[in-house]
């Protein structure tokens, strides 16, 4: 149909953005993942083994709040989101739209 002056037509694109306010908790990510992970320390940390190299020690630290995480030997960090990626091996919109941390919009432009 060929647009006239009565005629609009619309024209949708489907954006996103990151809210990391909506990631959920650490204890959550690692349930979903199914890793077991020590007792936390003074500093919350908990100890838990690293997915990232052949691991029969705890040697993995990953904050219990703030999901920041350090390997204290392959030297692996980041945070809960960077953690994730990595262990599924996907990138960062499919990763953080599964954690609920990808808000999509979808905006209607309109042309005559």
């Amino acid at each position: 149909m060929k647009p006239n002056k009565y005629y609009r037509r619309r024209r949708g694109i489907l954006r996103g953005r990151f809210n990391p306010r909506l990631l959920p908790n650490p204890h959550t990510i690692l349930r979903r993942l199914w890793i077991i992970y020590g007792n936390t320390n003074n500093n919350g940390y908990w100890s838990l083994c690293c997915p990232f190299h052949k691991d029969s020690d705890f040697s993995l630290s990953l904050h219990h709040l703030d999901g920041n995480y350090f390997c204290h030997e392959c030297g692996a960090k980041g945070n809960i989101l960077d953690f994730y990626m990595e262990v599924t091996g996907k990138d960062f919109i499919k990763a953080s739209t599964e954690l609920g941390a990808w808000e999509i919009s979808y905006d209607i432009y309109r042309y005559r």
